[in-house]
C-alpha cells in the first residue's frame, strides 16, 4: 500500500520535498511509519519523535493505523515567543 506523507518546515529541509510516497506492507500504524521514515532519513531522530501527526486532516496518535491511499501530514513543533 501508499501512503502519502506530507511535510513542513524542518522536516521538509531535511527530507528535501514536501511529499513522500511511503510504500509499506500489510497493516501499519503511525509508530511504524515514524520509525521507517527515521531509517531513512536519520537525521530526523531527533525531531520526529515531537512531531503531531494527523491522518486525513484528523490529529493521530502512535496506535492511528493506516489505510492505503491515506495522507499523513507532519508537523514538527512549533516555537514562539
Amino acid at each position: 500500500m501508499t501512503i502519502t506523507v506530507l511535510t513542513f518546515a524542518g522536516i521538509r529541509e531535511i527530507v528535501g520535498t514536501s511529499e513522500l510516497h511511503i510504500g509499506c506492507e500489510g497493516a501499519t500504524t503511525v509508530a511504524e511509519l515514524r520509525r521507517s521514515l527515521q531509517r531513512l532519513y536519520p537525521k530526523l531522530n531527533g525531531l520526529l519523535p515531537a512531531c503531531l501527526i494527523a491522518v486525513n486532516e484528523l490529529a493521530a496518535t502512535d496506535t492511528t493505523g493506516l489505510r492505503p491511499g491515506d495522507v499523513v501530514a507532519i508537523l514538527p513543533p512549533v516555537n514562539g515567543g
